[in-house]
């Protein structure tokens, strides 16, 4: 496995899912690529606006995620019925990846001209263009979206961090937060996502109400936001993929020691070069 141990923590998998499991570990530390850095640049710009928002505009954005979640879950589902591919089919699902991404890279651009208000009416829009991609990775992955424990899933992948963050202080506890949502209903997913949505989202909507960039950091977060999901999408079900073999608790004990290892070995690489 490329010289990393995993150590006690993987003793229970064979060399085919400690391979599959180093992958998804390197899919999920690509997520912090140049366009996210760019993208936290912009984020910094939100700590100058959050000070003339209301004082109530946080639990305001709650309220609107959590309608905009609700009505997204139908409607991404909807019209996702008649674009549905075979497990496995990669090309098709690459292809929407990027349209999703650019539909929300636009709808951010007029969000961001328009100022706050405008980004506020854009949430839902792109909430749903992020939805929908991610239910299209999980039928990929073999999911079966027509399940709502599926679908649930796929909300779940909201609460998997954000791209303006650094979650890296937060991992355990945001995989040890995958694990208790593996078994809610839809209701309980979006209920426990939302408070997170709320910080994560929350830094974008203030970015882009700043002066002057607020156009173009509308168009570049959105973007971002859509990318990082979908990257995040690809983890989930990846390893929901593995689950389906071992039990949940293991695997994530021995991705998250995979995880730990994969960035150390990048910082070592770092400071080498």
């Amino acid at each position: 496995m490329e010289s990393i141990d995993p150590g006690n923590a993987c003793a229970a998998f064979g060399e085919d899912d400690l391979v599959e499991l180093l992958a998804i570990a390197e899919y999920h530390e690509d997520a912090g690529s140049v366009l996210m850095n760019l993208a936290a640049q912009a984020g910094k710009q939100a700590d100058n606006v959050v000070e003339w928002l209301p004082d109530d505009w946080e639990a305001k954005l709650q309220g609107m995620l959590d309608l905009a979640l609700r009505q997204s879950y139908a409607f991404a589902f909807r019209t996702n019925r008649s674009t549905r591919r075979a497990p496995g089919d990669a090309r098709p699902v690459k292809n929407s990846e990027g349209f999703h991404r650019f539909a929300a890279g636009f709808t951010g651009a007029i969000g961001g001209i328009g100022g706050i208000g405008m980004t506020l009416a854009d949430l839902a829009v792109t909430t749903t263009l992020i939805l929908r991609s991610i239910q299209q990775i999980a039928a990929y992955y073999g999911e079966d979206i027509d399940d709502p424990q599926v679908r649930a899933q796929c909300i779940a992948v909201f609460g998997l961090g954000g791209p303006l963050t650094d979650d890296d202080a937060t991992d355990t506890g945001l995989w040890a937060g995958r694990i208790a949502l593996s078994h809610q209903s839809v209701s309980g997913v979006i209920g426990a996502v939302v408070p997170r949505m709320g910080r994560t989202f929350g830094q974008s909507i203030a970015a882009r109400a700043a002066p002057v960039i607020s156009a173009a950091a509308g168009a570049a977060i959105n973007t971002v936001f859509t990318r990082y999901y979908q990257k995040m999408a690809h983890v989930h079900f990846r390893l929901r993929r593995i689950e389906r073999r071992h039990p949940r608790e293991q695997v994530m004990a021995c991705f998250e020691r995979i995880v730990l290892l994969e960035r150390e070995r990048r910082k070592s690489r770092k400071r080498r070069s």
